[in-house]
């Protein structure tokens, strides 16, 4: 029974009446980011200087990017989408004498999916659930602005990336529009597949030790050089909200 119900379905999804179409699409992300990892170096990193902190972070902020997709559409229904996206987000500890850690976060890559719109792609509205892999390089710019004071930090100064970052999204989405131009919409969660050390491939051997953010930051500032607790990874979750354009071109096959 079971079977004959997924050969139907299949049938129904391979018509001949099905179309087929190729659609381009800028779109607008705005995302929540959080890193396990990077929340704890955070944590430790303000208790550490509590005394010296005028406003604790409490962790990234929602952060903004763009991308463009290209979008296979078969048999009507089922869609095969190839994106480019970037995003950036950050967080900040600010000092009392005015200086401020700048920590700015910034992802890019591509993404590979599988989606299936219901109902047909030719109707005016229809939602589509996808899933889906994003591989790309994650990386935390870290900087300080001086204050009024010496204090300044330098050592914690730097570019720290992944090699490569891998990513498993699921998602659901939504279009509405006349017959070839639509407005998207769609919500994504990104967890990560594995998760490495973010580094600063840049900096020389006498600066061993600061090459990576330390999650344990009390106990890195003590002997950065002997430190060998936990880092900060690529380990960042995200949650997308997305907005497009969507420009559809029918073709037809034999």
């Amino acid at each position: 029974m079971k079977k004959n119900l997924l050969s139907l379905l299949i049938l129904f999804s391979l018509g001949a009446a099905a179309q087929n179409s190729i659609s381009i699409y800028p779109i607008l992300t705005f995302a929540k980011t959080n890193s396990g990892s990077f929340s704890r170096f955070l944590d430790s990193y303000s208790s550490y200087n509590s005394q010296y902190i005028s406003e604790k972070p409490s962790g990234t902020k929602p952060g903004i990017g763009y991308g463009i997709g290209i979008r296979a559409v078969l048999a009507d229904h089922l869609l095969i989408p190839f994106e480019y996206n970037t995003l950036r987000s950050s967080a900040e500890v600010k000092f009392d004498d005015g200086s401020i850690r700048s920590f700015d976060f910034r992802s890019g890559g591509f993404q590979f999916g599988m989606g299936y719109s219901i109902p047909a792609v030719s109707a005016p509205f229809y939602l589509y659930p996808e899933f889906g892999i994003s591989l790309g390089k994650d990386k935390i710019i870290s900087s300080f602005s001086a204050g009024t004071g010496n204090f300044n930090p330098s050592a914690l100064n730097g570019t720290f990336a992944s090699d490569l970052s891998g990513k498993i999204y699921a998602g659901l989405g939504a279009a509405f529009g006349i017959e070839r131009v639509k407005v998207m919409g769609r919500f994504q969660y990104f967890f990560p597949i594995a998760s490495s050390e973010l580094d600063d491939g840049d900096k020389v051997l006498s600066d061993y030790g600061t090459h990576f953010i330390p999650v344990d930051y009390p106990t890195w500032i003590s002997d950065p050089v002997d430190y060998y607790g936990p880092t900060v990874e690529d380990d960042f979750k995200l949650f997308n909200i997305t907005v497009g354009i969507v420009f559809e071109i029918p073709y037809e096959t034999d």
